[in-house]
């Protein structure tokens, strides 16, 4: 989501707070920014992002609240409860809109129900951009389909607008998404068991790695891994592992696990894997990079 000071700077509903470089820029110049630092993935306490929500809305250049959920990088979820919350907020300053990101809406685990924040804050539709894909649910990525429901004058303001951006997507795809998204949807129950069972598998095996972290992501498919411990860590050649990127870096070479440093997202020191891959590659990836790490002489 954005919220600003004098300037804007990005927090993610995950178990992360991320803040931009224009925001550091600010921070720099000494002016206040609100740095909401790192918390529980599926913010057990929503105070915290409450707390920026009213400093976001009270801000005159505060325009939108972003929202992703469940959350890239770190499948993070909110509760119902949660996001009415935040709707309360909202609903007391008119002129901030919603952008609510819920391409993985399908993709949700431990018995969790997907919550929308437009219908748990139905009060607020006319200020609300819901936006969906077919990627990530119906394994349609390459067909690049998306599509968002909201006021209608902002709808037919964004369809000018892409319509000098591009001739429009492939009628196949189109037809391709229409039928994936009104046909059965066994695959899609099938799809969310199977990155369930990995999500646990690396869950399980990151905990048995001494210096990294991983909160259980509550959806998605990605494993945010914490490498606090591993920073100032020298490798077998010799060199400092001095941030995130190197620890990425590092294991790249040495195990050649691909990986994207949480600098990346300006967080850190974190590193992000996708487990959207076969429970025997995960489980292979994971023997490298214990083995990667117990190689490492910690500070």
């Amino acid at each position: 989501m954005k919220f600003a000071a004098s300037r804007l700077a990005q927090v993610k509903p995950s178990a992360s707070a991320w803040v931009s470089q224009a925001a550091k820029a600010a921070i720099a110049a000494g002016e206040d920014v609100i740095d909401l630092g790192l918390g529980e993935p599926d913010f057990d306490t929503p105070a915290h992002i409450i707390e920026a929500a009213h400093q976001a809305a009270l801000n005159s250049e505060t325009r939108w609240i972003m929202l992703n959920l469940p959350s890239n990088p770190a499948g993070a979820v909110y509760s119902n409860a949660e996001l009415r919350a935040l709707g309360a907020v909202l609903a007391k300053h008119p002129d901030v809109l919603i952008l609510s990101d819920e391409i993985y809406e399908h993709i949700l685990f431990d018995g969790r129900k997907f919550q929308s924040f437009a219908v748990a804050n139905p009060s607020l539709k006319d200020r609300t951009l819901t936006v969906n894909g077919v990627s990530k649910a119906y394994a349609m990525t390459g067909w690049r389909i998306g599509y968002c429901a909201g006021p209608q004058a902002l709808i037919a303001t964004m369809t000018k607008v892409q319509s000098q951006i591009c001739s429009g997507a492939c009628a196949i795809a189109q037809a391709a998404a229409a039928v994936a998204l009104s046909g059965p949807q066994d695959d899609v129950r099938r799809f969310c068991a199977a990155f369930e069972e990995r999500r646990n598998l690396v869950v399980d095996r990151i905990a048995l790695i001494d210096g990294l972290t991983l909160d259980p992501p509550g959806g998605a498919f990605y494993g945010f891994i914490g490498s606090a411990a591993l920073i100032g860590a020298k490798t077998p050649s010799g060199e400092i592992l001095s941030n995130d990127a190197e620890i990425t870096a590092y294991i790249l070479s040495a195990p050649s696990i691909a990986a994207v440093p949480g600098s990346a997202y300006e967080l850190s020191p974190f590193f992000r894997i996708s487990t959207a891959a076969s429970m025997d590659l995960l489980s292979t990836a994971m023997d490298r990079l214990g083995a990667a790490v117990s190689k490492l002489t910690l500070a």
